[in-house]
């Protein structure tokens, strides 16, 4: 009898099969591990920017008095007044790519990712109580991303200041 060392053909073939198909399953696995990571870290960037916008429009509502709010669109000017009586202006901008809040050495600017979609809407609800005229100043910047439906990384944010004081006038 002959010794016969070696593979078939039908050996191969079906060592080669059952290897691709373990390959295929291993790259579609690579390749969701990947869209997940990219898709979390441009949900971190959206949560990080959003947190740092709003503690800075939250600090300058609670740190000074608002003055005037002036503007329309995208485009945002607040005129605010520290406890020593300085003015200090602030531009808020937001355009379709990027959002900027500056003004008296504080910036901020950033750059959004190409999925992110901003829109800025800011409007003055005026109040009258018992105490005076008081108004609410809303600004509410909306960024939503095709890859996260239905979730807004957006800020909301509610001034309420005495109108006696303030002259804001806001266009459509």
């Amino acid at each position: 009898m002959k010794n016969q060392k070696g593979f078939t053909i039908i050996e191969l073939l079906t060592s080669f099969t059952l290897a691709t198909v373990v390959l295929v399953f291993l790259f579609n696995i690579l390749v969701i591990v990947k869209e997940n990571y990219l898709n979390t870290s441009i949900k971190s960037e959206l949560v990080l920017q959003q947190s740092l916008l709003s503690d800075q429009l939250n600090y300058d509502a609670m740190e000074y008095t608002l003055v005037s709010a002036t503007g329309s669109g995208g485009n945002y000017t607040f005129t605010f007044r520290n406890d020593s009586g300085a003015q200090i202006q602030k531009t808020l901008k937001v355009t379709s790519n990027s959002i900027s809040y500056s003004g008296s050495g504080n910036e901020f600017y950033y750059q959004l990712v190409e999925e992110a979609s901003p829109t800025i809407q800011v409007k003055k609800v005026n109040k009258q109580t018992q105490g005076g005229n008081y108004s609410y100043l809303t600004i509410d910047i909306s960024i939503t991303s095709s890859l996260f439906e239905n979730q807004d990384f957006g800020v909301k944010a509610v001034y309420l200041y005495n109108t006696a004081g303030s002259n804001v006038t806001l266009s459509a």
